[in-house]
């Protein structure tokens, strides 16, 4: 570990000495361009860092969306009953090993299908007029006559 850290100073005061010499001409300059490269270059490694890392997560998650899509929570039917998530695949056998009972499992993807239906309109069933019925039936609270 001590051996990573000294190399890589010797490689930041080696850039920095290599990118300062040509442009220098005193040493007290050379020292002033080596200070301000190195922590230039310390600077423009973290920015670098902080943007690979926000990448880095940005593709973790897309990678992660995108497992949970092909992928789902089964129970396995052993005496243990525990939950492990498992890849979902059409096109190839959905077998896997239980993280748990360590047994093989197989996996079938059963595809159903509905009729959907649109709501009746209210004013032509028997609901419909029963609410017409109330709504056009006197208050009790009133005098108002049939």
């Amino acid at each position: 570990m001590l051996k990573n850290i000294i190399k890589a100073i010797f490689t930041l005061l080696a850039v920095s000495t290599i990118f300062t010499y040509p442009f220098t001409t005193t040493w007290s300059k050379f020292l002033q361009g080596v200070i301000v490269c190195t922590i230039l270059q310390i600077i423009l490694y973290n920015v670098y860092i902080k943007f690979y890392r926000i990448y880095v997560i940005k593709v973790n998650n897309e990678r992660e969306k995108e497992l949970v899509t092909r992928g789902t929570y089964v129970t396995c039917p052993c005496y243990l009953e525990k939950r492990d998530f498992i890849p979902v695949s059409f096109t190839s056998d959905n077998n896997y090993t239980c993280l748990h009972c360590n047994k093989r499992v197989a996996v079938s993807c059963e595809v159903k299908t509905y009729l959907t239906t649109d709501p009746l309109p209210l004013e032509g069933t028997a609901e419909g007029l029963l609410r017409k019925a109330q709504q056009n039936m006197p208050n009790k609270n009133t005098n108002e006559r049939i």
